[in-house]
C-alpha cells in the first residue's frame, strides 16, 4: 500500500478546511431570504462607491437599480451599481476579508466579505459572475465540479470594457438545490421575498432606489410619525458615539384604538402590525417594528407589547463609514445585544418609550375618547425627516425640552410634554386588598399576561363590570 507524502509528513500541522464542510457551515446558518438580501446589499454598495455622496440626505439611489428574476430553474440578480473596481477583484471572492482590504467605504454593511460567496452556495451548484465597470470587466464561472473538489482557485476571465453598456454587476445561479428550486416555484415564496425587500430595504428605495423581482417594481413602505403643533410631539436623540452617527425618534403613527376588542375595524387591527422599533444600520433595516426585549419592551420600567400599544411607533439608525463599528450580526440582519453601543441606545429607545407607553395608560378607559381626539388633529410626517434634519433645524419645530443628558456636547435629546388627564373632583379613589395569586389570574384573563401593576388590573375589573351594566 503507497501512504500519501502529505500522510508522511509530521513537520506541521493542516488547518485547511475540507471545501465541502466549509460551504455547508457556512450556508447553514442562513435564511434563504437573507441571502437575497444579501446580493442586493452588495448591489447598493456598489451604487455608493460610484454616487459618493452623503447617504443620509436627499435621494441620491435616483437612476441605479436591481432587478431580480426567480424561478425553479435559476436565480438572476443584474445592477447598473458601477460592476466591481478592478482593484476589487483579487478580493472579491476570498472566502472573508482580508485585513489589508478593510476600507472605509461611506455607509457599506459588508464586514466580513462572505455575502455574495455564501448566497450563490445556498442557492445551488452552478454560478456565471459577470461584471462590467470603468476600470475593467470579467466573468468568473462556478461549475458542480469545482464545488465538489478541493481546489480553491477559478479562473478569472478578463474581458474588454463595454463602454456602450451599462456598468454593473449579474449574477445568474442554475443547478438549484432541489429545496431551493421547490421554493422559487411557490408564489407564496416569492410574495413573502416581495415583503422582506419592502421591509429591509424600505429607505434605500424611498431614497430613489430601484428593485424589481420578476419585473414588479417594489415600493416602499414609509414610517410616519404624527404630530400636532401643540400638544403631540415625539422623542428625538441624535448622538455621534464614537465614529457612529445615531438618529432616533419615537412617537405615535397613527390615533389610539381599543385594546384588542372583536369589534375593532379590520384595517386598524392590520396595521398594528407597524408598530414597534425599527432599526437602520447605513440605511439598511435589520429589525422591523419589533415589540421584544430586543428593543426594550417586557424590560422594566417598559412594559411588555401589548394591543394598547399598537400606534407607538419608533425608528432608530446607526451611520457609520466604518461597518465593523455597527451593531448588527453577521447575517446583517439582527442586532448585536452584545454591543456596548447597542445597549446604550437600547437605555434612549426605553426612555422615549415610556412617554408613549404612560400616554396611553393615562388616556384609556373612560378617557380614551377624549385621549383620540388629542391625536384626531394631528398630521404624519415621514421618520426620514427627524432622522435627516439636524438639531439646529428641528429645535426650530420642536422648541423647549432639548438636554445633554450625559453633558455631552455631540448628545442632543427632545422629552415631549404630552398632555394629561384632568381628575374630575367627581372622581373617588376605590382602594382594597386581594390576594396576589388571584391578582395574577385576572392580569393574564384580561391581558394576556400575569404581570401587570394591581392598580390596572382592579381598574380593568371596575371598567369592564360597569360596561356590563351600562349596555
Amino acid at each position: 500500500m503507497t501512504i500519501p507524502q502529505e500522510d508522511l509528513d509530521h513537520s506541521e500541522a493542516n488547518f485547511q478546511p475540507s471545501k465541502r464542510f466549509f460551504v455547508s457551515m457556512l450556508t447553514r446558518d442562513i435564511d434563504l431570504t437573507d441571502a437575497i438580501l444579501d446580493l442586493l446589499d452588495n448591489c447598493i454598495d456598489g451604487a455608493l462607491r460610484v454616487i459618493d455622496k452623503d447617504i443620509a440626505m436627499g435621494t441620491p439611489y435616483v437612476g441605479y437599480e436591481a432587478n431580480i428574476t426567480i424561478n425553479e430553474n435559476y436565480f438572476e440578480i443584474v445592477d447598473n451599481c458601477g460592476g466591481i473596481p478592478k482593484k476589487d477583484w483579487r478580493y472579491a471572492f476570498r472566502m472573508g476579508r482580508p485585513d489589508e482590504n478593510k476600507n472605509n467605504d461611506q455607509g457599506t454593511v459588508g464586514i466580513y466579505g462572505i455575502g455574495m460567496k455564501r448566497a450563490i452556495f445556498k442557492m445551488g451548484e452552478s454560478a456565471t459572475i459577470t461584471s462590467n465597470s470603468s476600470s475593467g470587466a470579467f466573468n468568473v464561472i462556478i461549475t458542480p465540479e469545482w464545488t465538489r473538489n478541493q481546489e480553491w482557485k477559478l479562473p478569472l476571465n478578463e474581458n474588454d470594457i463595454d463602454e456602450k453598456s451599462t456598468f454593473g454587476t449579474k449574477i445568474k445561479i442554475s443547478n438549484l438545490h432541489e429545496t431551493i428550486s421547490q421554493k422559487f416555484g411557490e408564489s407564496t415564496f416569492v410574495g413573502l421575498i416581495k415583503d422582506q425587500i419592502k421591509h429591509s430595504l424600505s429607505f434605500i428605495i424611498q431614497k430613489g432606489f430601484t428593485i424589481r423581482l420578476n419585473g414588479d417594481a417594489i415600493q416602499n413602505n414609509p414610517i410616519n410619525i404624527i404630530v400636532s403643533e401643540n400638544s403631540i410631539q415625539p422623542y428625538i436623540y441624535k448622538s455621534q458615539i464614537g465614529r457612529v452617527n445615531i438618529d432616533l425618534v419615537v412617537g405615535f403613527y397613527r390615533n389610539m384604538s381599543e385594546d384588542d376588542s372583536d369589534d375593532i375595524d379590520y384595517e386598524l387591527r392590520r396595521s398594528s402590525e407597524d408598530a414597534g422599533w425599527t432599526i437602520i444600520c447605513n440605511d439598511r433595516v435589520v429589525l422591523y417594528c419589533d415589540k421584544t426585549h430586543l428593543t426594550g419592551w417586557g424590560i422594566p420600567p417598559v412594559p411588555r407589547f401589548h394591543p394598547q400599544f399598537n400606534a407607538i411607533s419608533g425608528v432608530v439608525r446607526f451611520s457609520s463609514n466604518y461597518p465593523e463599528d455597527l451593531p448588527i450580526t453577521t447575517t446583517k440582519r439582527g442586532v448585536d445585544l452584545g454591543s456596548p453601543l447597542y445597549n446604550e441606545i437600547r437605555n434612549r429607545m426605553m426612555e422615549g418609550t415610556v412617554f408613549f407607553t404612560k400616554f396611553t395608560n393615562n388616556w384609556k378607559g373612560d378617557h380614551l375618547s377624549e385621549g383620540k381626539k388629542l391625536l384626531t388633529n394631528t398630521r404624519p410626517i415621514s421618520a426620514n425627516e427627524f432622522l435627516n434634519k439636524s438639531v439646529e433645524e428641528l429645535k426650530k419645530t420642536n422648541t423647549g425640552n432639548w438636554t445633554n443628558p450625559n453633558k455631552n456636547s455631540n448628545e442632543h435629546r427632545f422629552t415631549p410634554t404630552l398632555p394629561k388627564v384632568k381628575i374630575s373632583s367627581n372622581n373617588k379613589r376605590i382602594s382594597f386588598l386581594k390576594n396576589e395569586e388571584d391578582i395574577a389570574t385576572l392580569s393574564e384573563y384580561f391581558f394576556g399576561e400575569d404581570d401587570r401593576p394591581s392598580s390596572e388590573v382592579g381598574e380593568k375589573c371596575f371598567d369592564t363590570i360597569l360596561k356590563e351594566i351600562k349596555g
